[in-house]
């Protein structure tokens, strides 16, 4: 199993929003939230909840970042909540 990195909510909300700001289909489409769950099958313990917005857009903005989230859900972990 390889090592992840445990990093705060804002922490991966953060990474998530600034590339969101890189896509246009993006514009108007809010991040709602990264929620911890107990370790999945992939080895991780969070999953982004993260599409606000309008259809299509909404849909066209999951498209372009769905592959930089499972980046991010392979290099950290969620710190678990207090």
């Amino acid at each position: 199993m390889s090592h992840r990195e445990i990093k705060a909510e804002a922490d991966i909300e953060l990474l998530i929003r600034s590339k969101m700001a890189q896509f246009p289909p993006c514009d108007g489409v809010a991040l709602t939230g990264v929620r911890w769950h107990g370790m999945d099958e992939t080895g991780c313990n969070w999953n982004a909840e993260w599409i606000a917005g309008n259809e299509p857009q909404a849909s066209e903005c999951h498209v372009s970042i769905t592959d930089y989230v499972e980046e991010l859900r392979s290099a950290f972990l969620l710190a678990e909540p207090a």
